[in-house]
């Protein structure tokens, strides 16, 4: 079963904790309540997105959940080509 996301706010928080206190990611899951495999998760994340603690202050809560979770953001509409209704008879 899919793990629920954290608050934008533990996101932000986590991100502080890691850039600007340099933290361990056993101190930081211990600080916010969370696992370890979370908190990794998170900062993988925020690796691979080239997130950093500054620029997290800096861009919108809805930025950093679109690079955080880049297949989940966005509208979900299948772009699968449709038929030519004109050329199948009925």
């Amino acid at each position: 079963m899919p793990r629920k996301r954290l608050s934008m706010h533990k996101i932000k928080e986590l991100l502080r904790l890691k850039f600007a206190l340099n933290l361990s990611t056993r101190q930081i899951s211990s600080s916010l309540a969370i696992s370890v495999g979370s908190t990794q998760d998170y900062l993988a994340r925020a690796r691979i997105a080239g997130i950093s603690w500054p620029m997290c202050e800096e861009i919108s809560d809805q930025d950093i959940e679109d690079l955080l979770f880049p297949s989940s953001s966005g509208s979900k509409i299948d772009h699968k080509p449709l038929p030519d209704w004109h050329l199948i008879e009925c």
